[in-house]
Formats: structure tokens, C-alpha cells, sequence
């Protein structure tokens, strides 16, 4: 199976911006990366093109 990349987590995040983990939660033969065009993880948060560090806003919310 060929090895996944992630997206290094940005300064001030815990978490990887395409599946919003944190790093010692992604399998152990993964890899990172800086590099946005090397990420190769495919997931949901990723392709659907949802930022998974946004504020939470209620879908009832007025604000």
C-alpha cells in the first residue's frame, strides 16, 4: 500500500489541515510534509474543500 502524506500542522495548530488530526494519531508509517503540493491524504475535510480550522457556525445561526 503506498504511503500516505499529510500536511504538516501550521504554526499554532495541534492539527494536520487536511484531516485535522493530530500527528501522533496518523498511522506510523505516514509521512509529512510542507509541501501542499506533495499531500497525498485523501480525506473527506481535503477533498471536500472545507477548512476543518474555520469557526463552527450553527446552520441556524443568524451571525
Amino acid at each position: 500500500m503506498p504511503e500516505t502524506v499529510h500536511a504538516c500542522p501550521p504554526g499554532g495548530s495541534s492539527l494536520t489541515p487536511c484531516c485535522h488530526r493530530p500527528p501522533f494519531e496518523l498511522p506510523r508509517t505516514d509521512r509529512m510534509t510542507q509541501d501542499p503540493d506533495a499531500v497525498t491524504c485523501t480525506s473527506p475535510w481535503r477533498l471536500i474543500g472545507i477548512d476543518p480550522h474555520a469557526p463552527y457556525r450553527n446552520a441556524g445561526s443568524t451571525q
